[in-house]
């Protein structure tokens, strides 16, 4: 058996054992083929990943066979966040490691759009040099929203994320300054996470002491602390799929073998 195989069965048992019997087998095995097209192919375009799972010779399905089941895959209403995301978020993420670390969770809260085709809404943890979304919310760019429907997608995504946090963790989130507005510090505040505004205030008086500083003057080392940007997310097709390949491969109980294949690649979904 081939690493690639023998890394697609250990997706397929990890995924298994941690979502339990309500996601059925076959559902397994379609984000195993997922992930792994996404390692091989470095992309989340569909007919990059069906050549790429093809070409690992899994199965004798050509690439058209697998870009129709990968297709499907998307369509599969077993895989939503509820059923497969959440649960393997909070099992393979290491909450009491990301609090040691840092003494806190941070949050990054972004938006952005895919040209004129989704807009995307997204609150992601800052976790091991990645962001791993945790709650996102989509809507047709260049479209009216209804009335109160934004402020809608914003507290559903937040509510979601939260849910996924330790309970009585100290949270800061990080925004740019669109988000400075106290319809949004309101409700990050409401959640508990009570620094985020007191920390949004402190960054955007470092950017004017920044402008006023004469040029050449070194920056001091803890003003570092707020030059961390908003990690943009590459893939807009199946939220966090990406990030969850990682997790994934980071929690595998692998031989060492399977893990140098994956270390060879030097991969990065952000």
């Amino acid at each position: 058996m081939s690493a690639q195989e023998t890394l697609y069965q250990e997706i397929v048992d990890l995924v298994s054992s941690r979502c339990g019997r309500q996601l059925p087998v076959t559902s397994c095995k379609r984000v195993a083929i997922m992930v792994l097209g996404m390692l091989t192919s470095h992309s989340c375009i569909i007919t990059r990943l069906a050549r790429e799972v093809a070409a690992l010779r899994l199965s004798p399905a050509t690439a058209d066979s697998v870009e129709r089941r990968l297709r499907r895959t998307l369509n599969d209403h077993f895989l939503c966040p509820e059923i497969v995301y959440q649960p393997l978020l909070r099992q393979l993420v290491d909450w009491p490691g990301a609090l040691r670390q840092a003494g806190q969770l941070v949050l990054a809260v972004d938006e952005t759009s895919q040209e004129d085709r989704v807009h995307l809404f997204r609150i992601s943890l800052t976790y091991q040099g990645r962001a791993i979304p945790l709650a996102w919310a989509l809507w047709p760019q260049n479209a009216p929203l209804a009335p109160g429907r934004y402020w809608q997608a914003v507290d559903g995504a937040l509510a979601r994320a939260y849910s996924l946090l330790p309970k009585g963790c100290d949270v800061v989130v990080t925004a740019d300054r669109a988000f400075d507005i106290p319809a949004f510090v309101d409700r990050i505040t409401a959640l508990g996470w009570q620094e985020a505004k007191a920390r949004l205030e402190r960054y955007w008086e470092w950017i004017v002491r920044q402008r006023s500083r004469p040029l050449g003057k070194p920056r001091p080392a803890k003003e570092n602390l707020f030059t961390m940007g908003l990690s943009r997310c590459r893939e807009l097709l199946y939220g966090g799929i990406g990030h969850l390949g990682q997790l994934l491969l980071q929690n595998l109980y692998a031989p060492s073998w399977s893990k140098t294949w994956y270390d060879t690649q030097s991969y990065q979904f952000i």
